[in-house]
């Protein structure tokens, strides 16, 4: 009995110990390289708020899921141990959210979703102007990082009515985006 309630002290005392780890590394990163990205469950009303004046008045509004191209190995690099990878993984979002912020709109709402991703939500904004955001955003990323991001994009009212279908609707896109992506990779096409 004794040993089991050392060990589940141990266990709450690790516990801890990693969820201060996980905060410093986030307020590491988030000062590292400063963005306005909100956490998307944290900006429910404002989203519903852009939703709703769309609808109102009739115009556009696009969604734009924007995320880090996780398949392809990194170059010059060994394979990272655990700490080292999630750590580079966070700056790199971090990097990610600032060049996007520096990108969009005073009126663009910046998101990250549990994942990681980040949703764009772009007033008076219609599907082919996100398009070219999107591919601002890449080469932005490609230039300034060495790095890849694929995005996906949707609008209302033309393709959803909803934040949830937009969402939907884009992520339908992004698979789309991602099994094209593999087909053309010239290494799995030689493989072939």
């Amino acid at each position: 009995f004794i040993l089991v309630t050392i060990s589940a002290g141990l266990a709450f005392d690790v516990g801890q110990h990693l969820k201060r780890m996980n905060a410093l590394f986030e307020g590491l990163s988030a000062t590292t390289y400063p963005n306005r990205t909100l956490e998307i469950h944290k900006a429910e009303d404002r989203i519903s708020a852009e939703l709703t004046r769309s609808r109102r008045y009739h115009h556009p509004l696009s969604l734009l899921i924007v995320e880090l191209e996780k398949n392809r190995p990194a170059r010059n690099r060994e394979v990272l141990d655990g700490l080292q990878k999630d750590l580079l993984q966070r700056f790199a979002a971090a990097r990610v959210g600032q060049i996007i912020g520096e990108g969009a709109r005073e009126t663009d709402l910046i998101l990250r979703d549990r994942t990681g991703r980040f949703i764009l939500l772009c007033p008076e904004t219609n599907y082919e102007h996100s398009a070219v955001f999107g591919e601002r955003i890449r080469k932005a990323v490609a230039e300034s990082m060495d790095a890849q991001v694929i995005w996906s994009s949707a609008s209302f009212p033309d393709e959803a009515l909803t934040f949830e279908e937009l969402i939907e609707r884009a992520e339908q896109r992004l698979t789309q985006t991602e099994s094209s992506v593999e087909v053309s990779d010239p290494a799995e096409l030689q493989a072939g």
